[in-house]
């Protein structure tokens, strides 16, 4: 069987802190899929938005947290390969496509309309990344779907596949269903639909599965440009977009084994939906993985190139700190269900063990979630009282390089089952950066505790969040104090060897052998 080729949507892409296309790890997955399809000479291509003024760029003022968007320069993007209008509901939108491989990548085609001949609205559809209300939010998922299969239709690239990386990429296989729906009865046009398109499904929590009145689709013209298809019976009222997308796919893929599990007791109780496999995030290491830490050969050399790794980071964060204590390392979107708070829930018991430690922390709230950005505030605070926490602002992805390759320890405290993965994990992982975390997500399937790292907390969450809350950080301040600390300072020998261990483990989970598994079971 000859190998089948990939169009693969999704609404950002992290390839280089330079190109402001994405926002977190999401992005950076897709950034890497399209390196590592490159590596492997796949025939793939991605279709995604090119974002004007980007995701919203964060900075802490006293006791507030300020966003702030700038207008960024892709001049260097100069190839544009095509130019058309798109029609939603009444309105005709000016389109251009550019297209870059400047990143290791395979194409990628960037869709845009800050034209001048599109009105102020239209052209806001591609300026900022995740930041309007539902009316811009439907409009951008249409143009994402509706002009990318446009664009490859018009630039004669016929894919196999139409893989849409999480549900906001919807309407790529919304236009696959409308146009065989033009020309099928409707049972063989769902079965048409389900040959060509696959889906990726990411988050368990709530904002990661959208979903948008009928009444909004109506005033949209969204149920007039796909007027053949019945939103109310594929996605539900309110329209469900994951739901829509699981009952269009011929495959789903939840992202680690644990996501599996959680996906398909989410889902199951929704009649039409494809069937969800795992398989499990992977990182490209070319990308993330310490040049001196693959390099290293024997024990020796492994922690002289760490120290050298981590010597790095604190030179490029310009803080001067002891580095014979361990660091711990905490970056990742600031929200609830993150928990970065939970290392402080017990002062007395933090005040104990600070002395022992630093840690850094790092990362962004969304622009609408208060408490994110309250516990982003919170924690600048606390770094600015000098007691071993640094704080890094306006978090970026060469940031996140320094840190998964300069930390000794990497926290995560998400609430349980709410992890579908985690790729910053396998980051660190690759780097000898030893994984300290609530069994979930991938350090669920992949951490040994005490071997490769250490798992903290149970894995099933309690119904109470408060008493969760005060158990989970009671077994972290616990595991720190008893395990962690005596271990980093006691036993050198066994602390490499636990580096070792999750430099193997971390390398079994890199993009190429992920792709190889989409090959086999997805694609």
């Amino acid at each position: 069987m000859s190998e089948k080729s990939v169009a693969y949507f999704c609404m950002e892409y992290g390839l280089d802190s330079t190109l402001h296309t994405y926002s977190g790890g999401l992005g950076v997955l897709a950034g890497d899929i399209l390196k590592a399809s490159k590596d492997m000479g796949k025939k793939v291509v991605g279709v995604g938005i090119l974002w004007s003024k980007g995701y919203v760029e964060q900075f802490n003022f006293s006791a507030k947290v300020i966003n702030k968007y700038y207008s960024h320069n892709y001049n260097y993007i100069n190839n544009l390969v095509d130019e058309f209008k798109v029609s939603i509901g009444d309105q005709e939108i000016d389109v251009e496509v550019y297209k870059t491989e400047s990143y290791g990548n395979v194409p990628l085609y960037l869709i845009d309309t800050n034209v001048e001949s599109n009105t102020f609205e239209q052209r806001q559809l591609t300026s900022k990344l995740y930041a309007g209300d539902h009316k811009q939010k439907i409009f951008q998922q249409v143009l994402l779907g509706k002009a990318g299969i446009k664009a490859l239709d018009r630039l004669n690239i016929n894919p196999d596949i139409i893989h849409m990386n999480e549900s906001d990429s919807e309407f790529a296989g919304l236009e696959v269903l409308s146009k065989n729906l033009q020309s099928f009865s409707k049972e063989d046009a769902y079965i048409k639909t389900r040959e060509k398109i696959r889906f990726t499904t990411h988050t368990p929590v709530e904002a990661g599965n959208p979903k948008f009145s009928y009444q909004l689709l109506q005033e949209t013209g969204v149920t007039d440009t796909y007027e053949q298809i019945d939103f109310k019976e594929l996605g539900g009222s309110p329209f469900n977009t994951t739901l829509a997308c699981l009952r269009i796919s011929g495959e789903t893929n939840a992202v680690s084994k644990r996501h599996e599990t959680v996906a398909k007791d989410m889902w199951s109780s929704f009649d039409k939906i494809s069937g969800i496999r795992g398989i499990t995030n992977g990182v490209h290491l070319p990308t993330w993985q310490s040049k001196r830490i693959k390099q290293a050969e024997t024990d020796e050399e492994l922690w002289e190139a760490h120290q050298k790794e981590k010597k790095m980071l604190m030179k490029s964060m310009n803080v001067n700190i002891d580095l014979n204590k361990p660091l711990i390392g905490f970056a990742r979107r600031f929200t609830n269900y993150k928990r970065p708070m939970l290392l402080f829930r017990n002062e007395e018991n933090f005040n104990k063990l600070v002395e022992k430690f630093n840690i850094i922390f790092a990362g962004k709230a969304h622009v609408a979630d208060d408490e994110g950005q309250y516990m982003v505030n919170q924690i600048y605070q606390r770094s600015e009282k000098g007691d071993s926490v640094i704080w890094i602002e306006n978090y970026d992805m060469n940031d996140a390089m320094r840190l998964v390759k300069g930390c000794d320890i990497w926290l995560s405290s998400p609430v349980p089952r709410k992890e579908a993965c985690s790729t910053s994990v396998i980051k660190a992982a690759v780097n000898g950066n030893l994984n300290l975390s609530i069994p979930d997500g991938w350090c669920w399937e992949a951490i040994e505790d005490g071997e490769n790292g250490w798992l903290y907390g149970d894995d099933e969450p309690i119904k109470n969040r408060e008493e969760q809350d005060k158990k989970d950080s009671e077994a972290l301040y616990n595991t720190l104090q008893e395990k962690i600390i005596p271990l980093y300072e006691n036993n050198r020998d066994k602390w490499i060897k636990m580096m070792k261990k999750s430099v193997e483990t971390g390398e079994k989970y890199s993009a190429r052998k992920m792709i190889e598994k989409y090959d086999k079971k997805l694609w």
